[in-house]
């Protein structure tokens, strides 16, 4: 994999901070994978990256209750960080989960999967 960020801070210290910046791609899911953070090796911390911008222009920013589905890769796998509640359906991305990499679900988030 080609990484565009490594995280290098160590586990249960201030998360690596990255927000505000423009990763040339609008989905959290085509972020995470340019990403080298906790979700790749549990001794780093988390990398940071919302909000992030949609563009070069520094007000062009997310919205920040924007959905967002960290875990969906763009290649229809799921591995990542679950941070809002979501469900799994038969029609997406059932009715088969492949998994790519680790999964955390934060405290106090509800991951639904469905037959």
């Amino acid at each position: 994999a080609t990484y565009e960020l490594f995280s290098r801070v160590p586990l249960n210290n201030a998360k690596a901070d990255a927000r505000y910046n423009f990763w040339g791609v609008v989905y959290d899911a085509d972020i995470n994978v340019r990403i080298y953070d906790t979700l790749d090796i549990s001794e780093y911390e988390t990398v940071e990256y919302f909000p992030y911008l949609l563009s070069t222009t520094l007000s062009d920013i997310i919205d920040l209750n924007a959905t967002r589905e960290t875990f969906r890769r763009p290649d229809g796998t799921l591995a990542g960080m679950v941070i809002q509640d979501a469900a799994l359906t038969f029609a997406a991305p059932g009715p088969v989960y492949r998994l790519s990499g680790n999964m955390i679900i934060e405290n106090d988030i509800t991951l639904t999967v469905e037959p």
